[in-house]
């Protein structure tokens, strides 16, 4: 049996579902790096592009945003 939908009221749902980080944040903010140590004329060499690429943290990615924004050379971007 078909139910009549005219007849159904529509139900409310109120939860949330939360997901891990994804990998596409990650990247996203690894690419942003690059831009901006880019833009701050820094060459970014095979090796430490890979350091880039390889890290999946957003928190340490973020970080080294905000240092590369204002660094001096790029070994203060990756500085502990």
């Amino acid at each position: 049996m078909v139910p009549n939908l005219r007849q159904t009221r529509p139900v409310r749902l109120n939860f949330v579902i939360l997901l891990p980080p994804s990998e596409g944040k990650a990247e996203g903010e690894a690419d942003a790096l690059r831009t901006v140590l880019l833009a701050r004329g820094f060459t970014v060499d095979p090796e430490t592009d890979a350091r880039i690429a390889a890290c999946r943290d957003t928190v340490v990615l973020r970080a080294w945003i905000t240092r590369a924004v204002s660094a001096r050379a790029l070994d203060d971007v990756f500085a502990p």
